[in-house]
């Protein structure tokens, strides 16, 4: 999910992330279980972090725009 952050309002991407789907879904003890849990994590350039077909283990928030995904089709995974 990509959360975006300006300067003025570095605060608000807490209300644009309550606004998606998937957490206006979820009862507000849940939310405010996982609000509480997140940290900050920060990334190397070049770093791969999530491979594609590799088992997920975290739910990432994208704060800045500063990443480029590769994904293949179905048909190239296929001839891998």
């Amino acid at each position: 999910m990509l959360i975006e952050e300006t300067q003025d309002d570095s605060d608000d991407w807490m209300t644009e992330l309550l606004r998606s789907p998937i957490f206006q879904r979820l009862p507000p003890t849940n939310s405010q279980k996982i609000l509480m849990s997140l940290e900050a994590v920060h990334f190397s350039k070049g770093e791969i972090i999530v491979d594609q077909g590799s088992m997920g283990d975290y739910y990432y928030l994208i704060k800045k725009r500063a990443m480029r995904v590769n994904a293949q089709t179905i048909a190239q995974c296929k001839r891998d």
